[in-house]
């Protein structure tokens, strides 16, 4: 589905679940898409013709189409330039021979292009203004779902795209390595004062209105609190390792993949850092913590 905001805006929503995104496109003066992942729609936004393609950051879902866009100048945090080199970082398996046995190469079906170089040619930061004509974009850096996680606002239609901070059922993502989970949580109640008019995310299907963008984020950050509070009690009943707590399902319900799977772990190893920094919890040289 494509919706338009105005003239020159236009908001691309993903047909094909989780493993594709959302995307921006900007038809103004100057040509340029926020993000590549939508999956078959990307054919309208005329890859061959946009100038700029800029990445909110470096995951597979995000990027899947970044090839298609041979005349365009690709743009992303200078952070997530880095991120681009690895390609665990893309497929975001970036801790996976720490807390995995299995291989996971089997289970992607991936194309050829995802194990070239990624193409970046230039960077964009806190602060930039991005101007399409009419249209303006300020660059703000929001990081959590990964170290250099972009978000885009656009001041004339009061319009913020959160990318990955993405208000789904099943989020928030913070499996990231590298990101601590507060900066997650600092990014969330940034949205949350800037009050903007318009929300829309990388997975979700609606236009986010201004009456509803405080109740959807508060639920949002509520999440990872109510995660660590059974992660927590959980450790009260009795200390134990990550594989152990991951058997619980304490931040996905099911585990119908082995990346989900991983993604459990990862994310639980953020959380037992914080309760570890907080002085509720602490691990033994067995690999088993307890909460103290």
């Amino acid at each position: 589905m494509i919706k338009k905001i105005n003239d020159s805006i236009s908001i691309f929503f993903t047909e094909e679940g989780f493993s594709k995104s959302n995307a921006v496109l900007i038809d103004d003066d100057t040509r340029i898409i926020i993000d590549s992942g939508v999956g078959k729609l990307i054919e309208h936004a005329r890859p061959e013709n946009v100038d700029i393609l800029i990445n909110s950051h470096c995951h597979l879902d995000h990027v899947w189409d970044n090839d298609l866009f041979v005349n365009a100048r690709i743009l992303t945090h200078p952070l997530e330039r880095e991120n681009f080199k690895d390609h665990q970082k893309i497929a975001s398996l970036d801790n996976w021979e720490k807390y995995m046995r299995e291989q996971p190469a089997q289970h992607f079906d991936l194309k050829e292009s995802f194990f070239e170089e990624w193409r970046v040619d230039g960077t964009i930061d806190e602060g930039d203004v991005i101007d399409a004509g009419r249209t303006k974009i300020h660059v703000l850096h929001m990081p959590g779902h990964t170290s250099g996680h972009l978000t885009f606002f656009f001041p004339d239609e009061g319009l913020l795209f959160s990318a990955d901070i993405c208000l789904t059922k099943v989020g928030p993502w913070y499996g990231d390595g590298s990101t601590p989970l507060d900066s997650f949580i600092s990014s969330i109640n940034r949205i949350i004062d800037m009050k903007p008019d318009k929300v829309v995310s990388g997975h979700n299907k609606e236009i986010l209105k201004s009456s509803h963008v405080r109740e959807a984020f508060e639920e949002y950050r509520e999440r990872i609190y109510r995660r660590e509070k059974d992660i927590l009690a959980a450790l009260i009943q009795k200390p134990r390792t990550i594989d152990e707590l991951a058997e619980k399902m304490l931040i996905y319900p099911a585990h119908p993949t082995i990346f989900v799977l991983y993604w459990e772990k990862a994310m639980l190893a953020k959380h037992l850092d914080r309760l570890i920094k907080s002085g509720k919890a602490a691990v033994d040289d067995e690999g088993k913590y307890y909460a103290i």
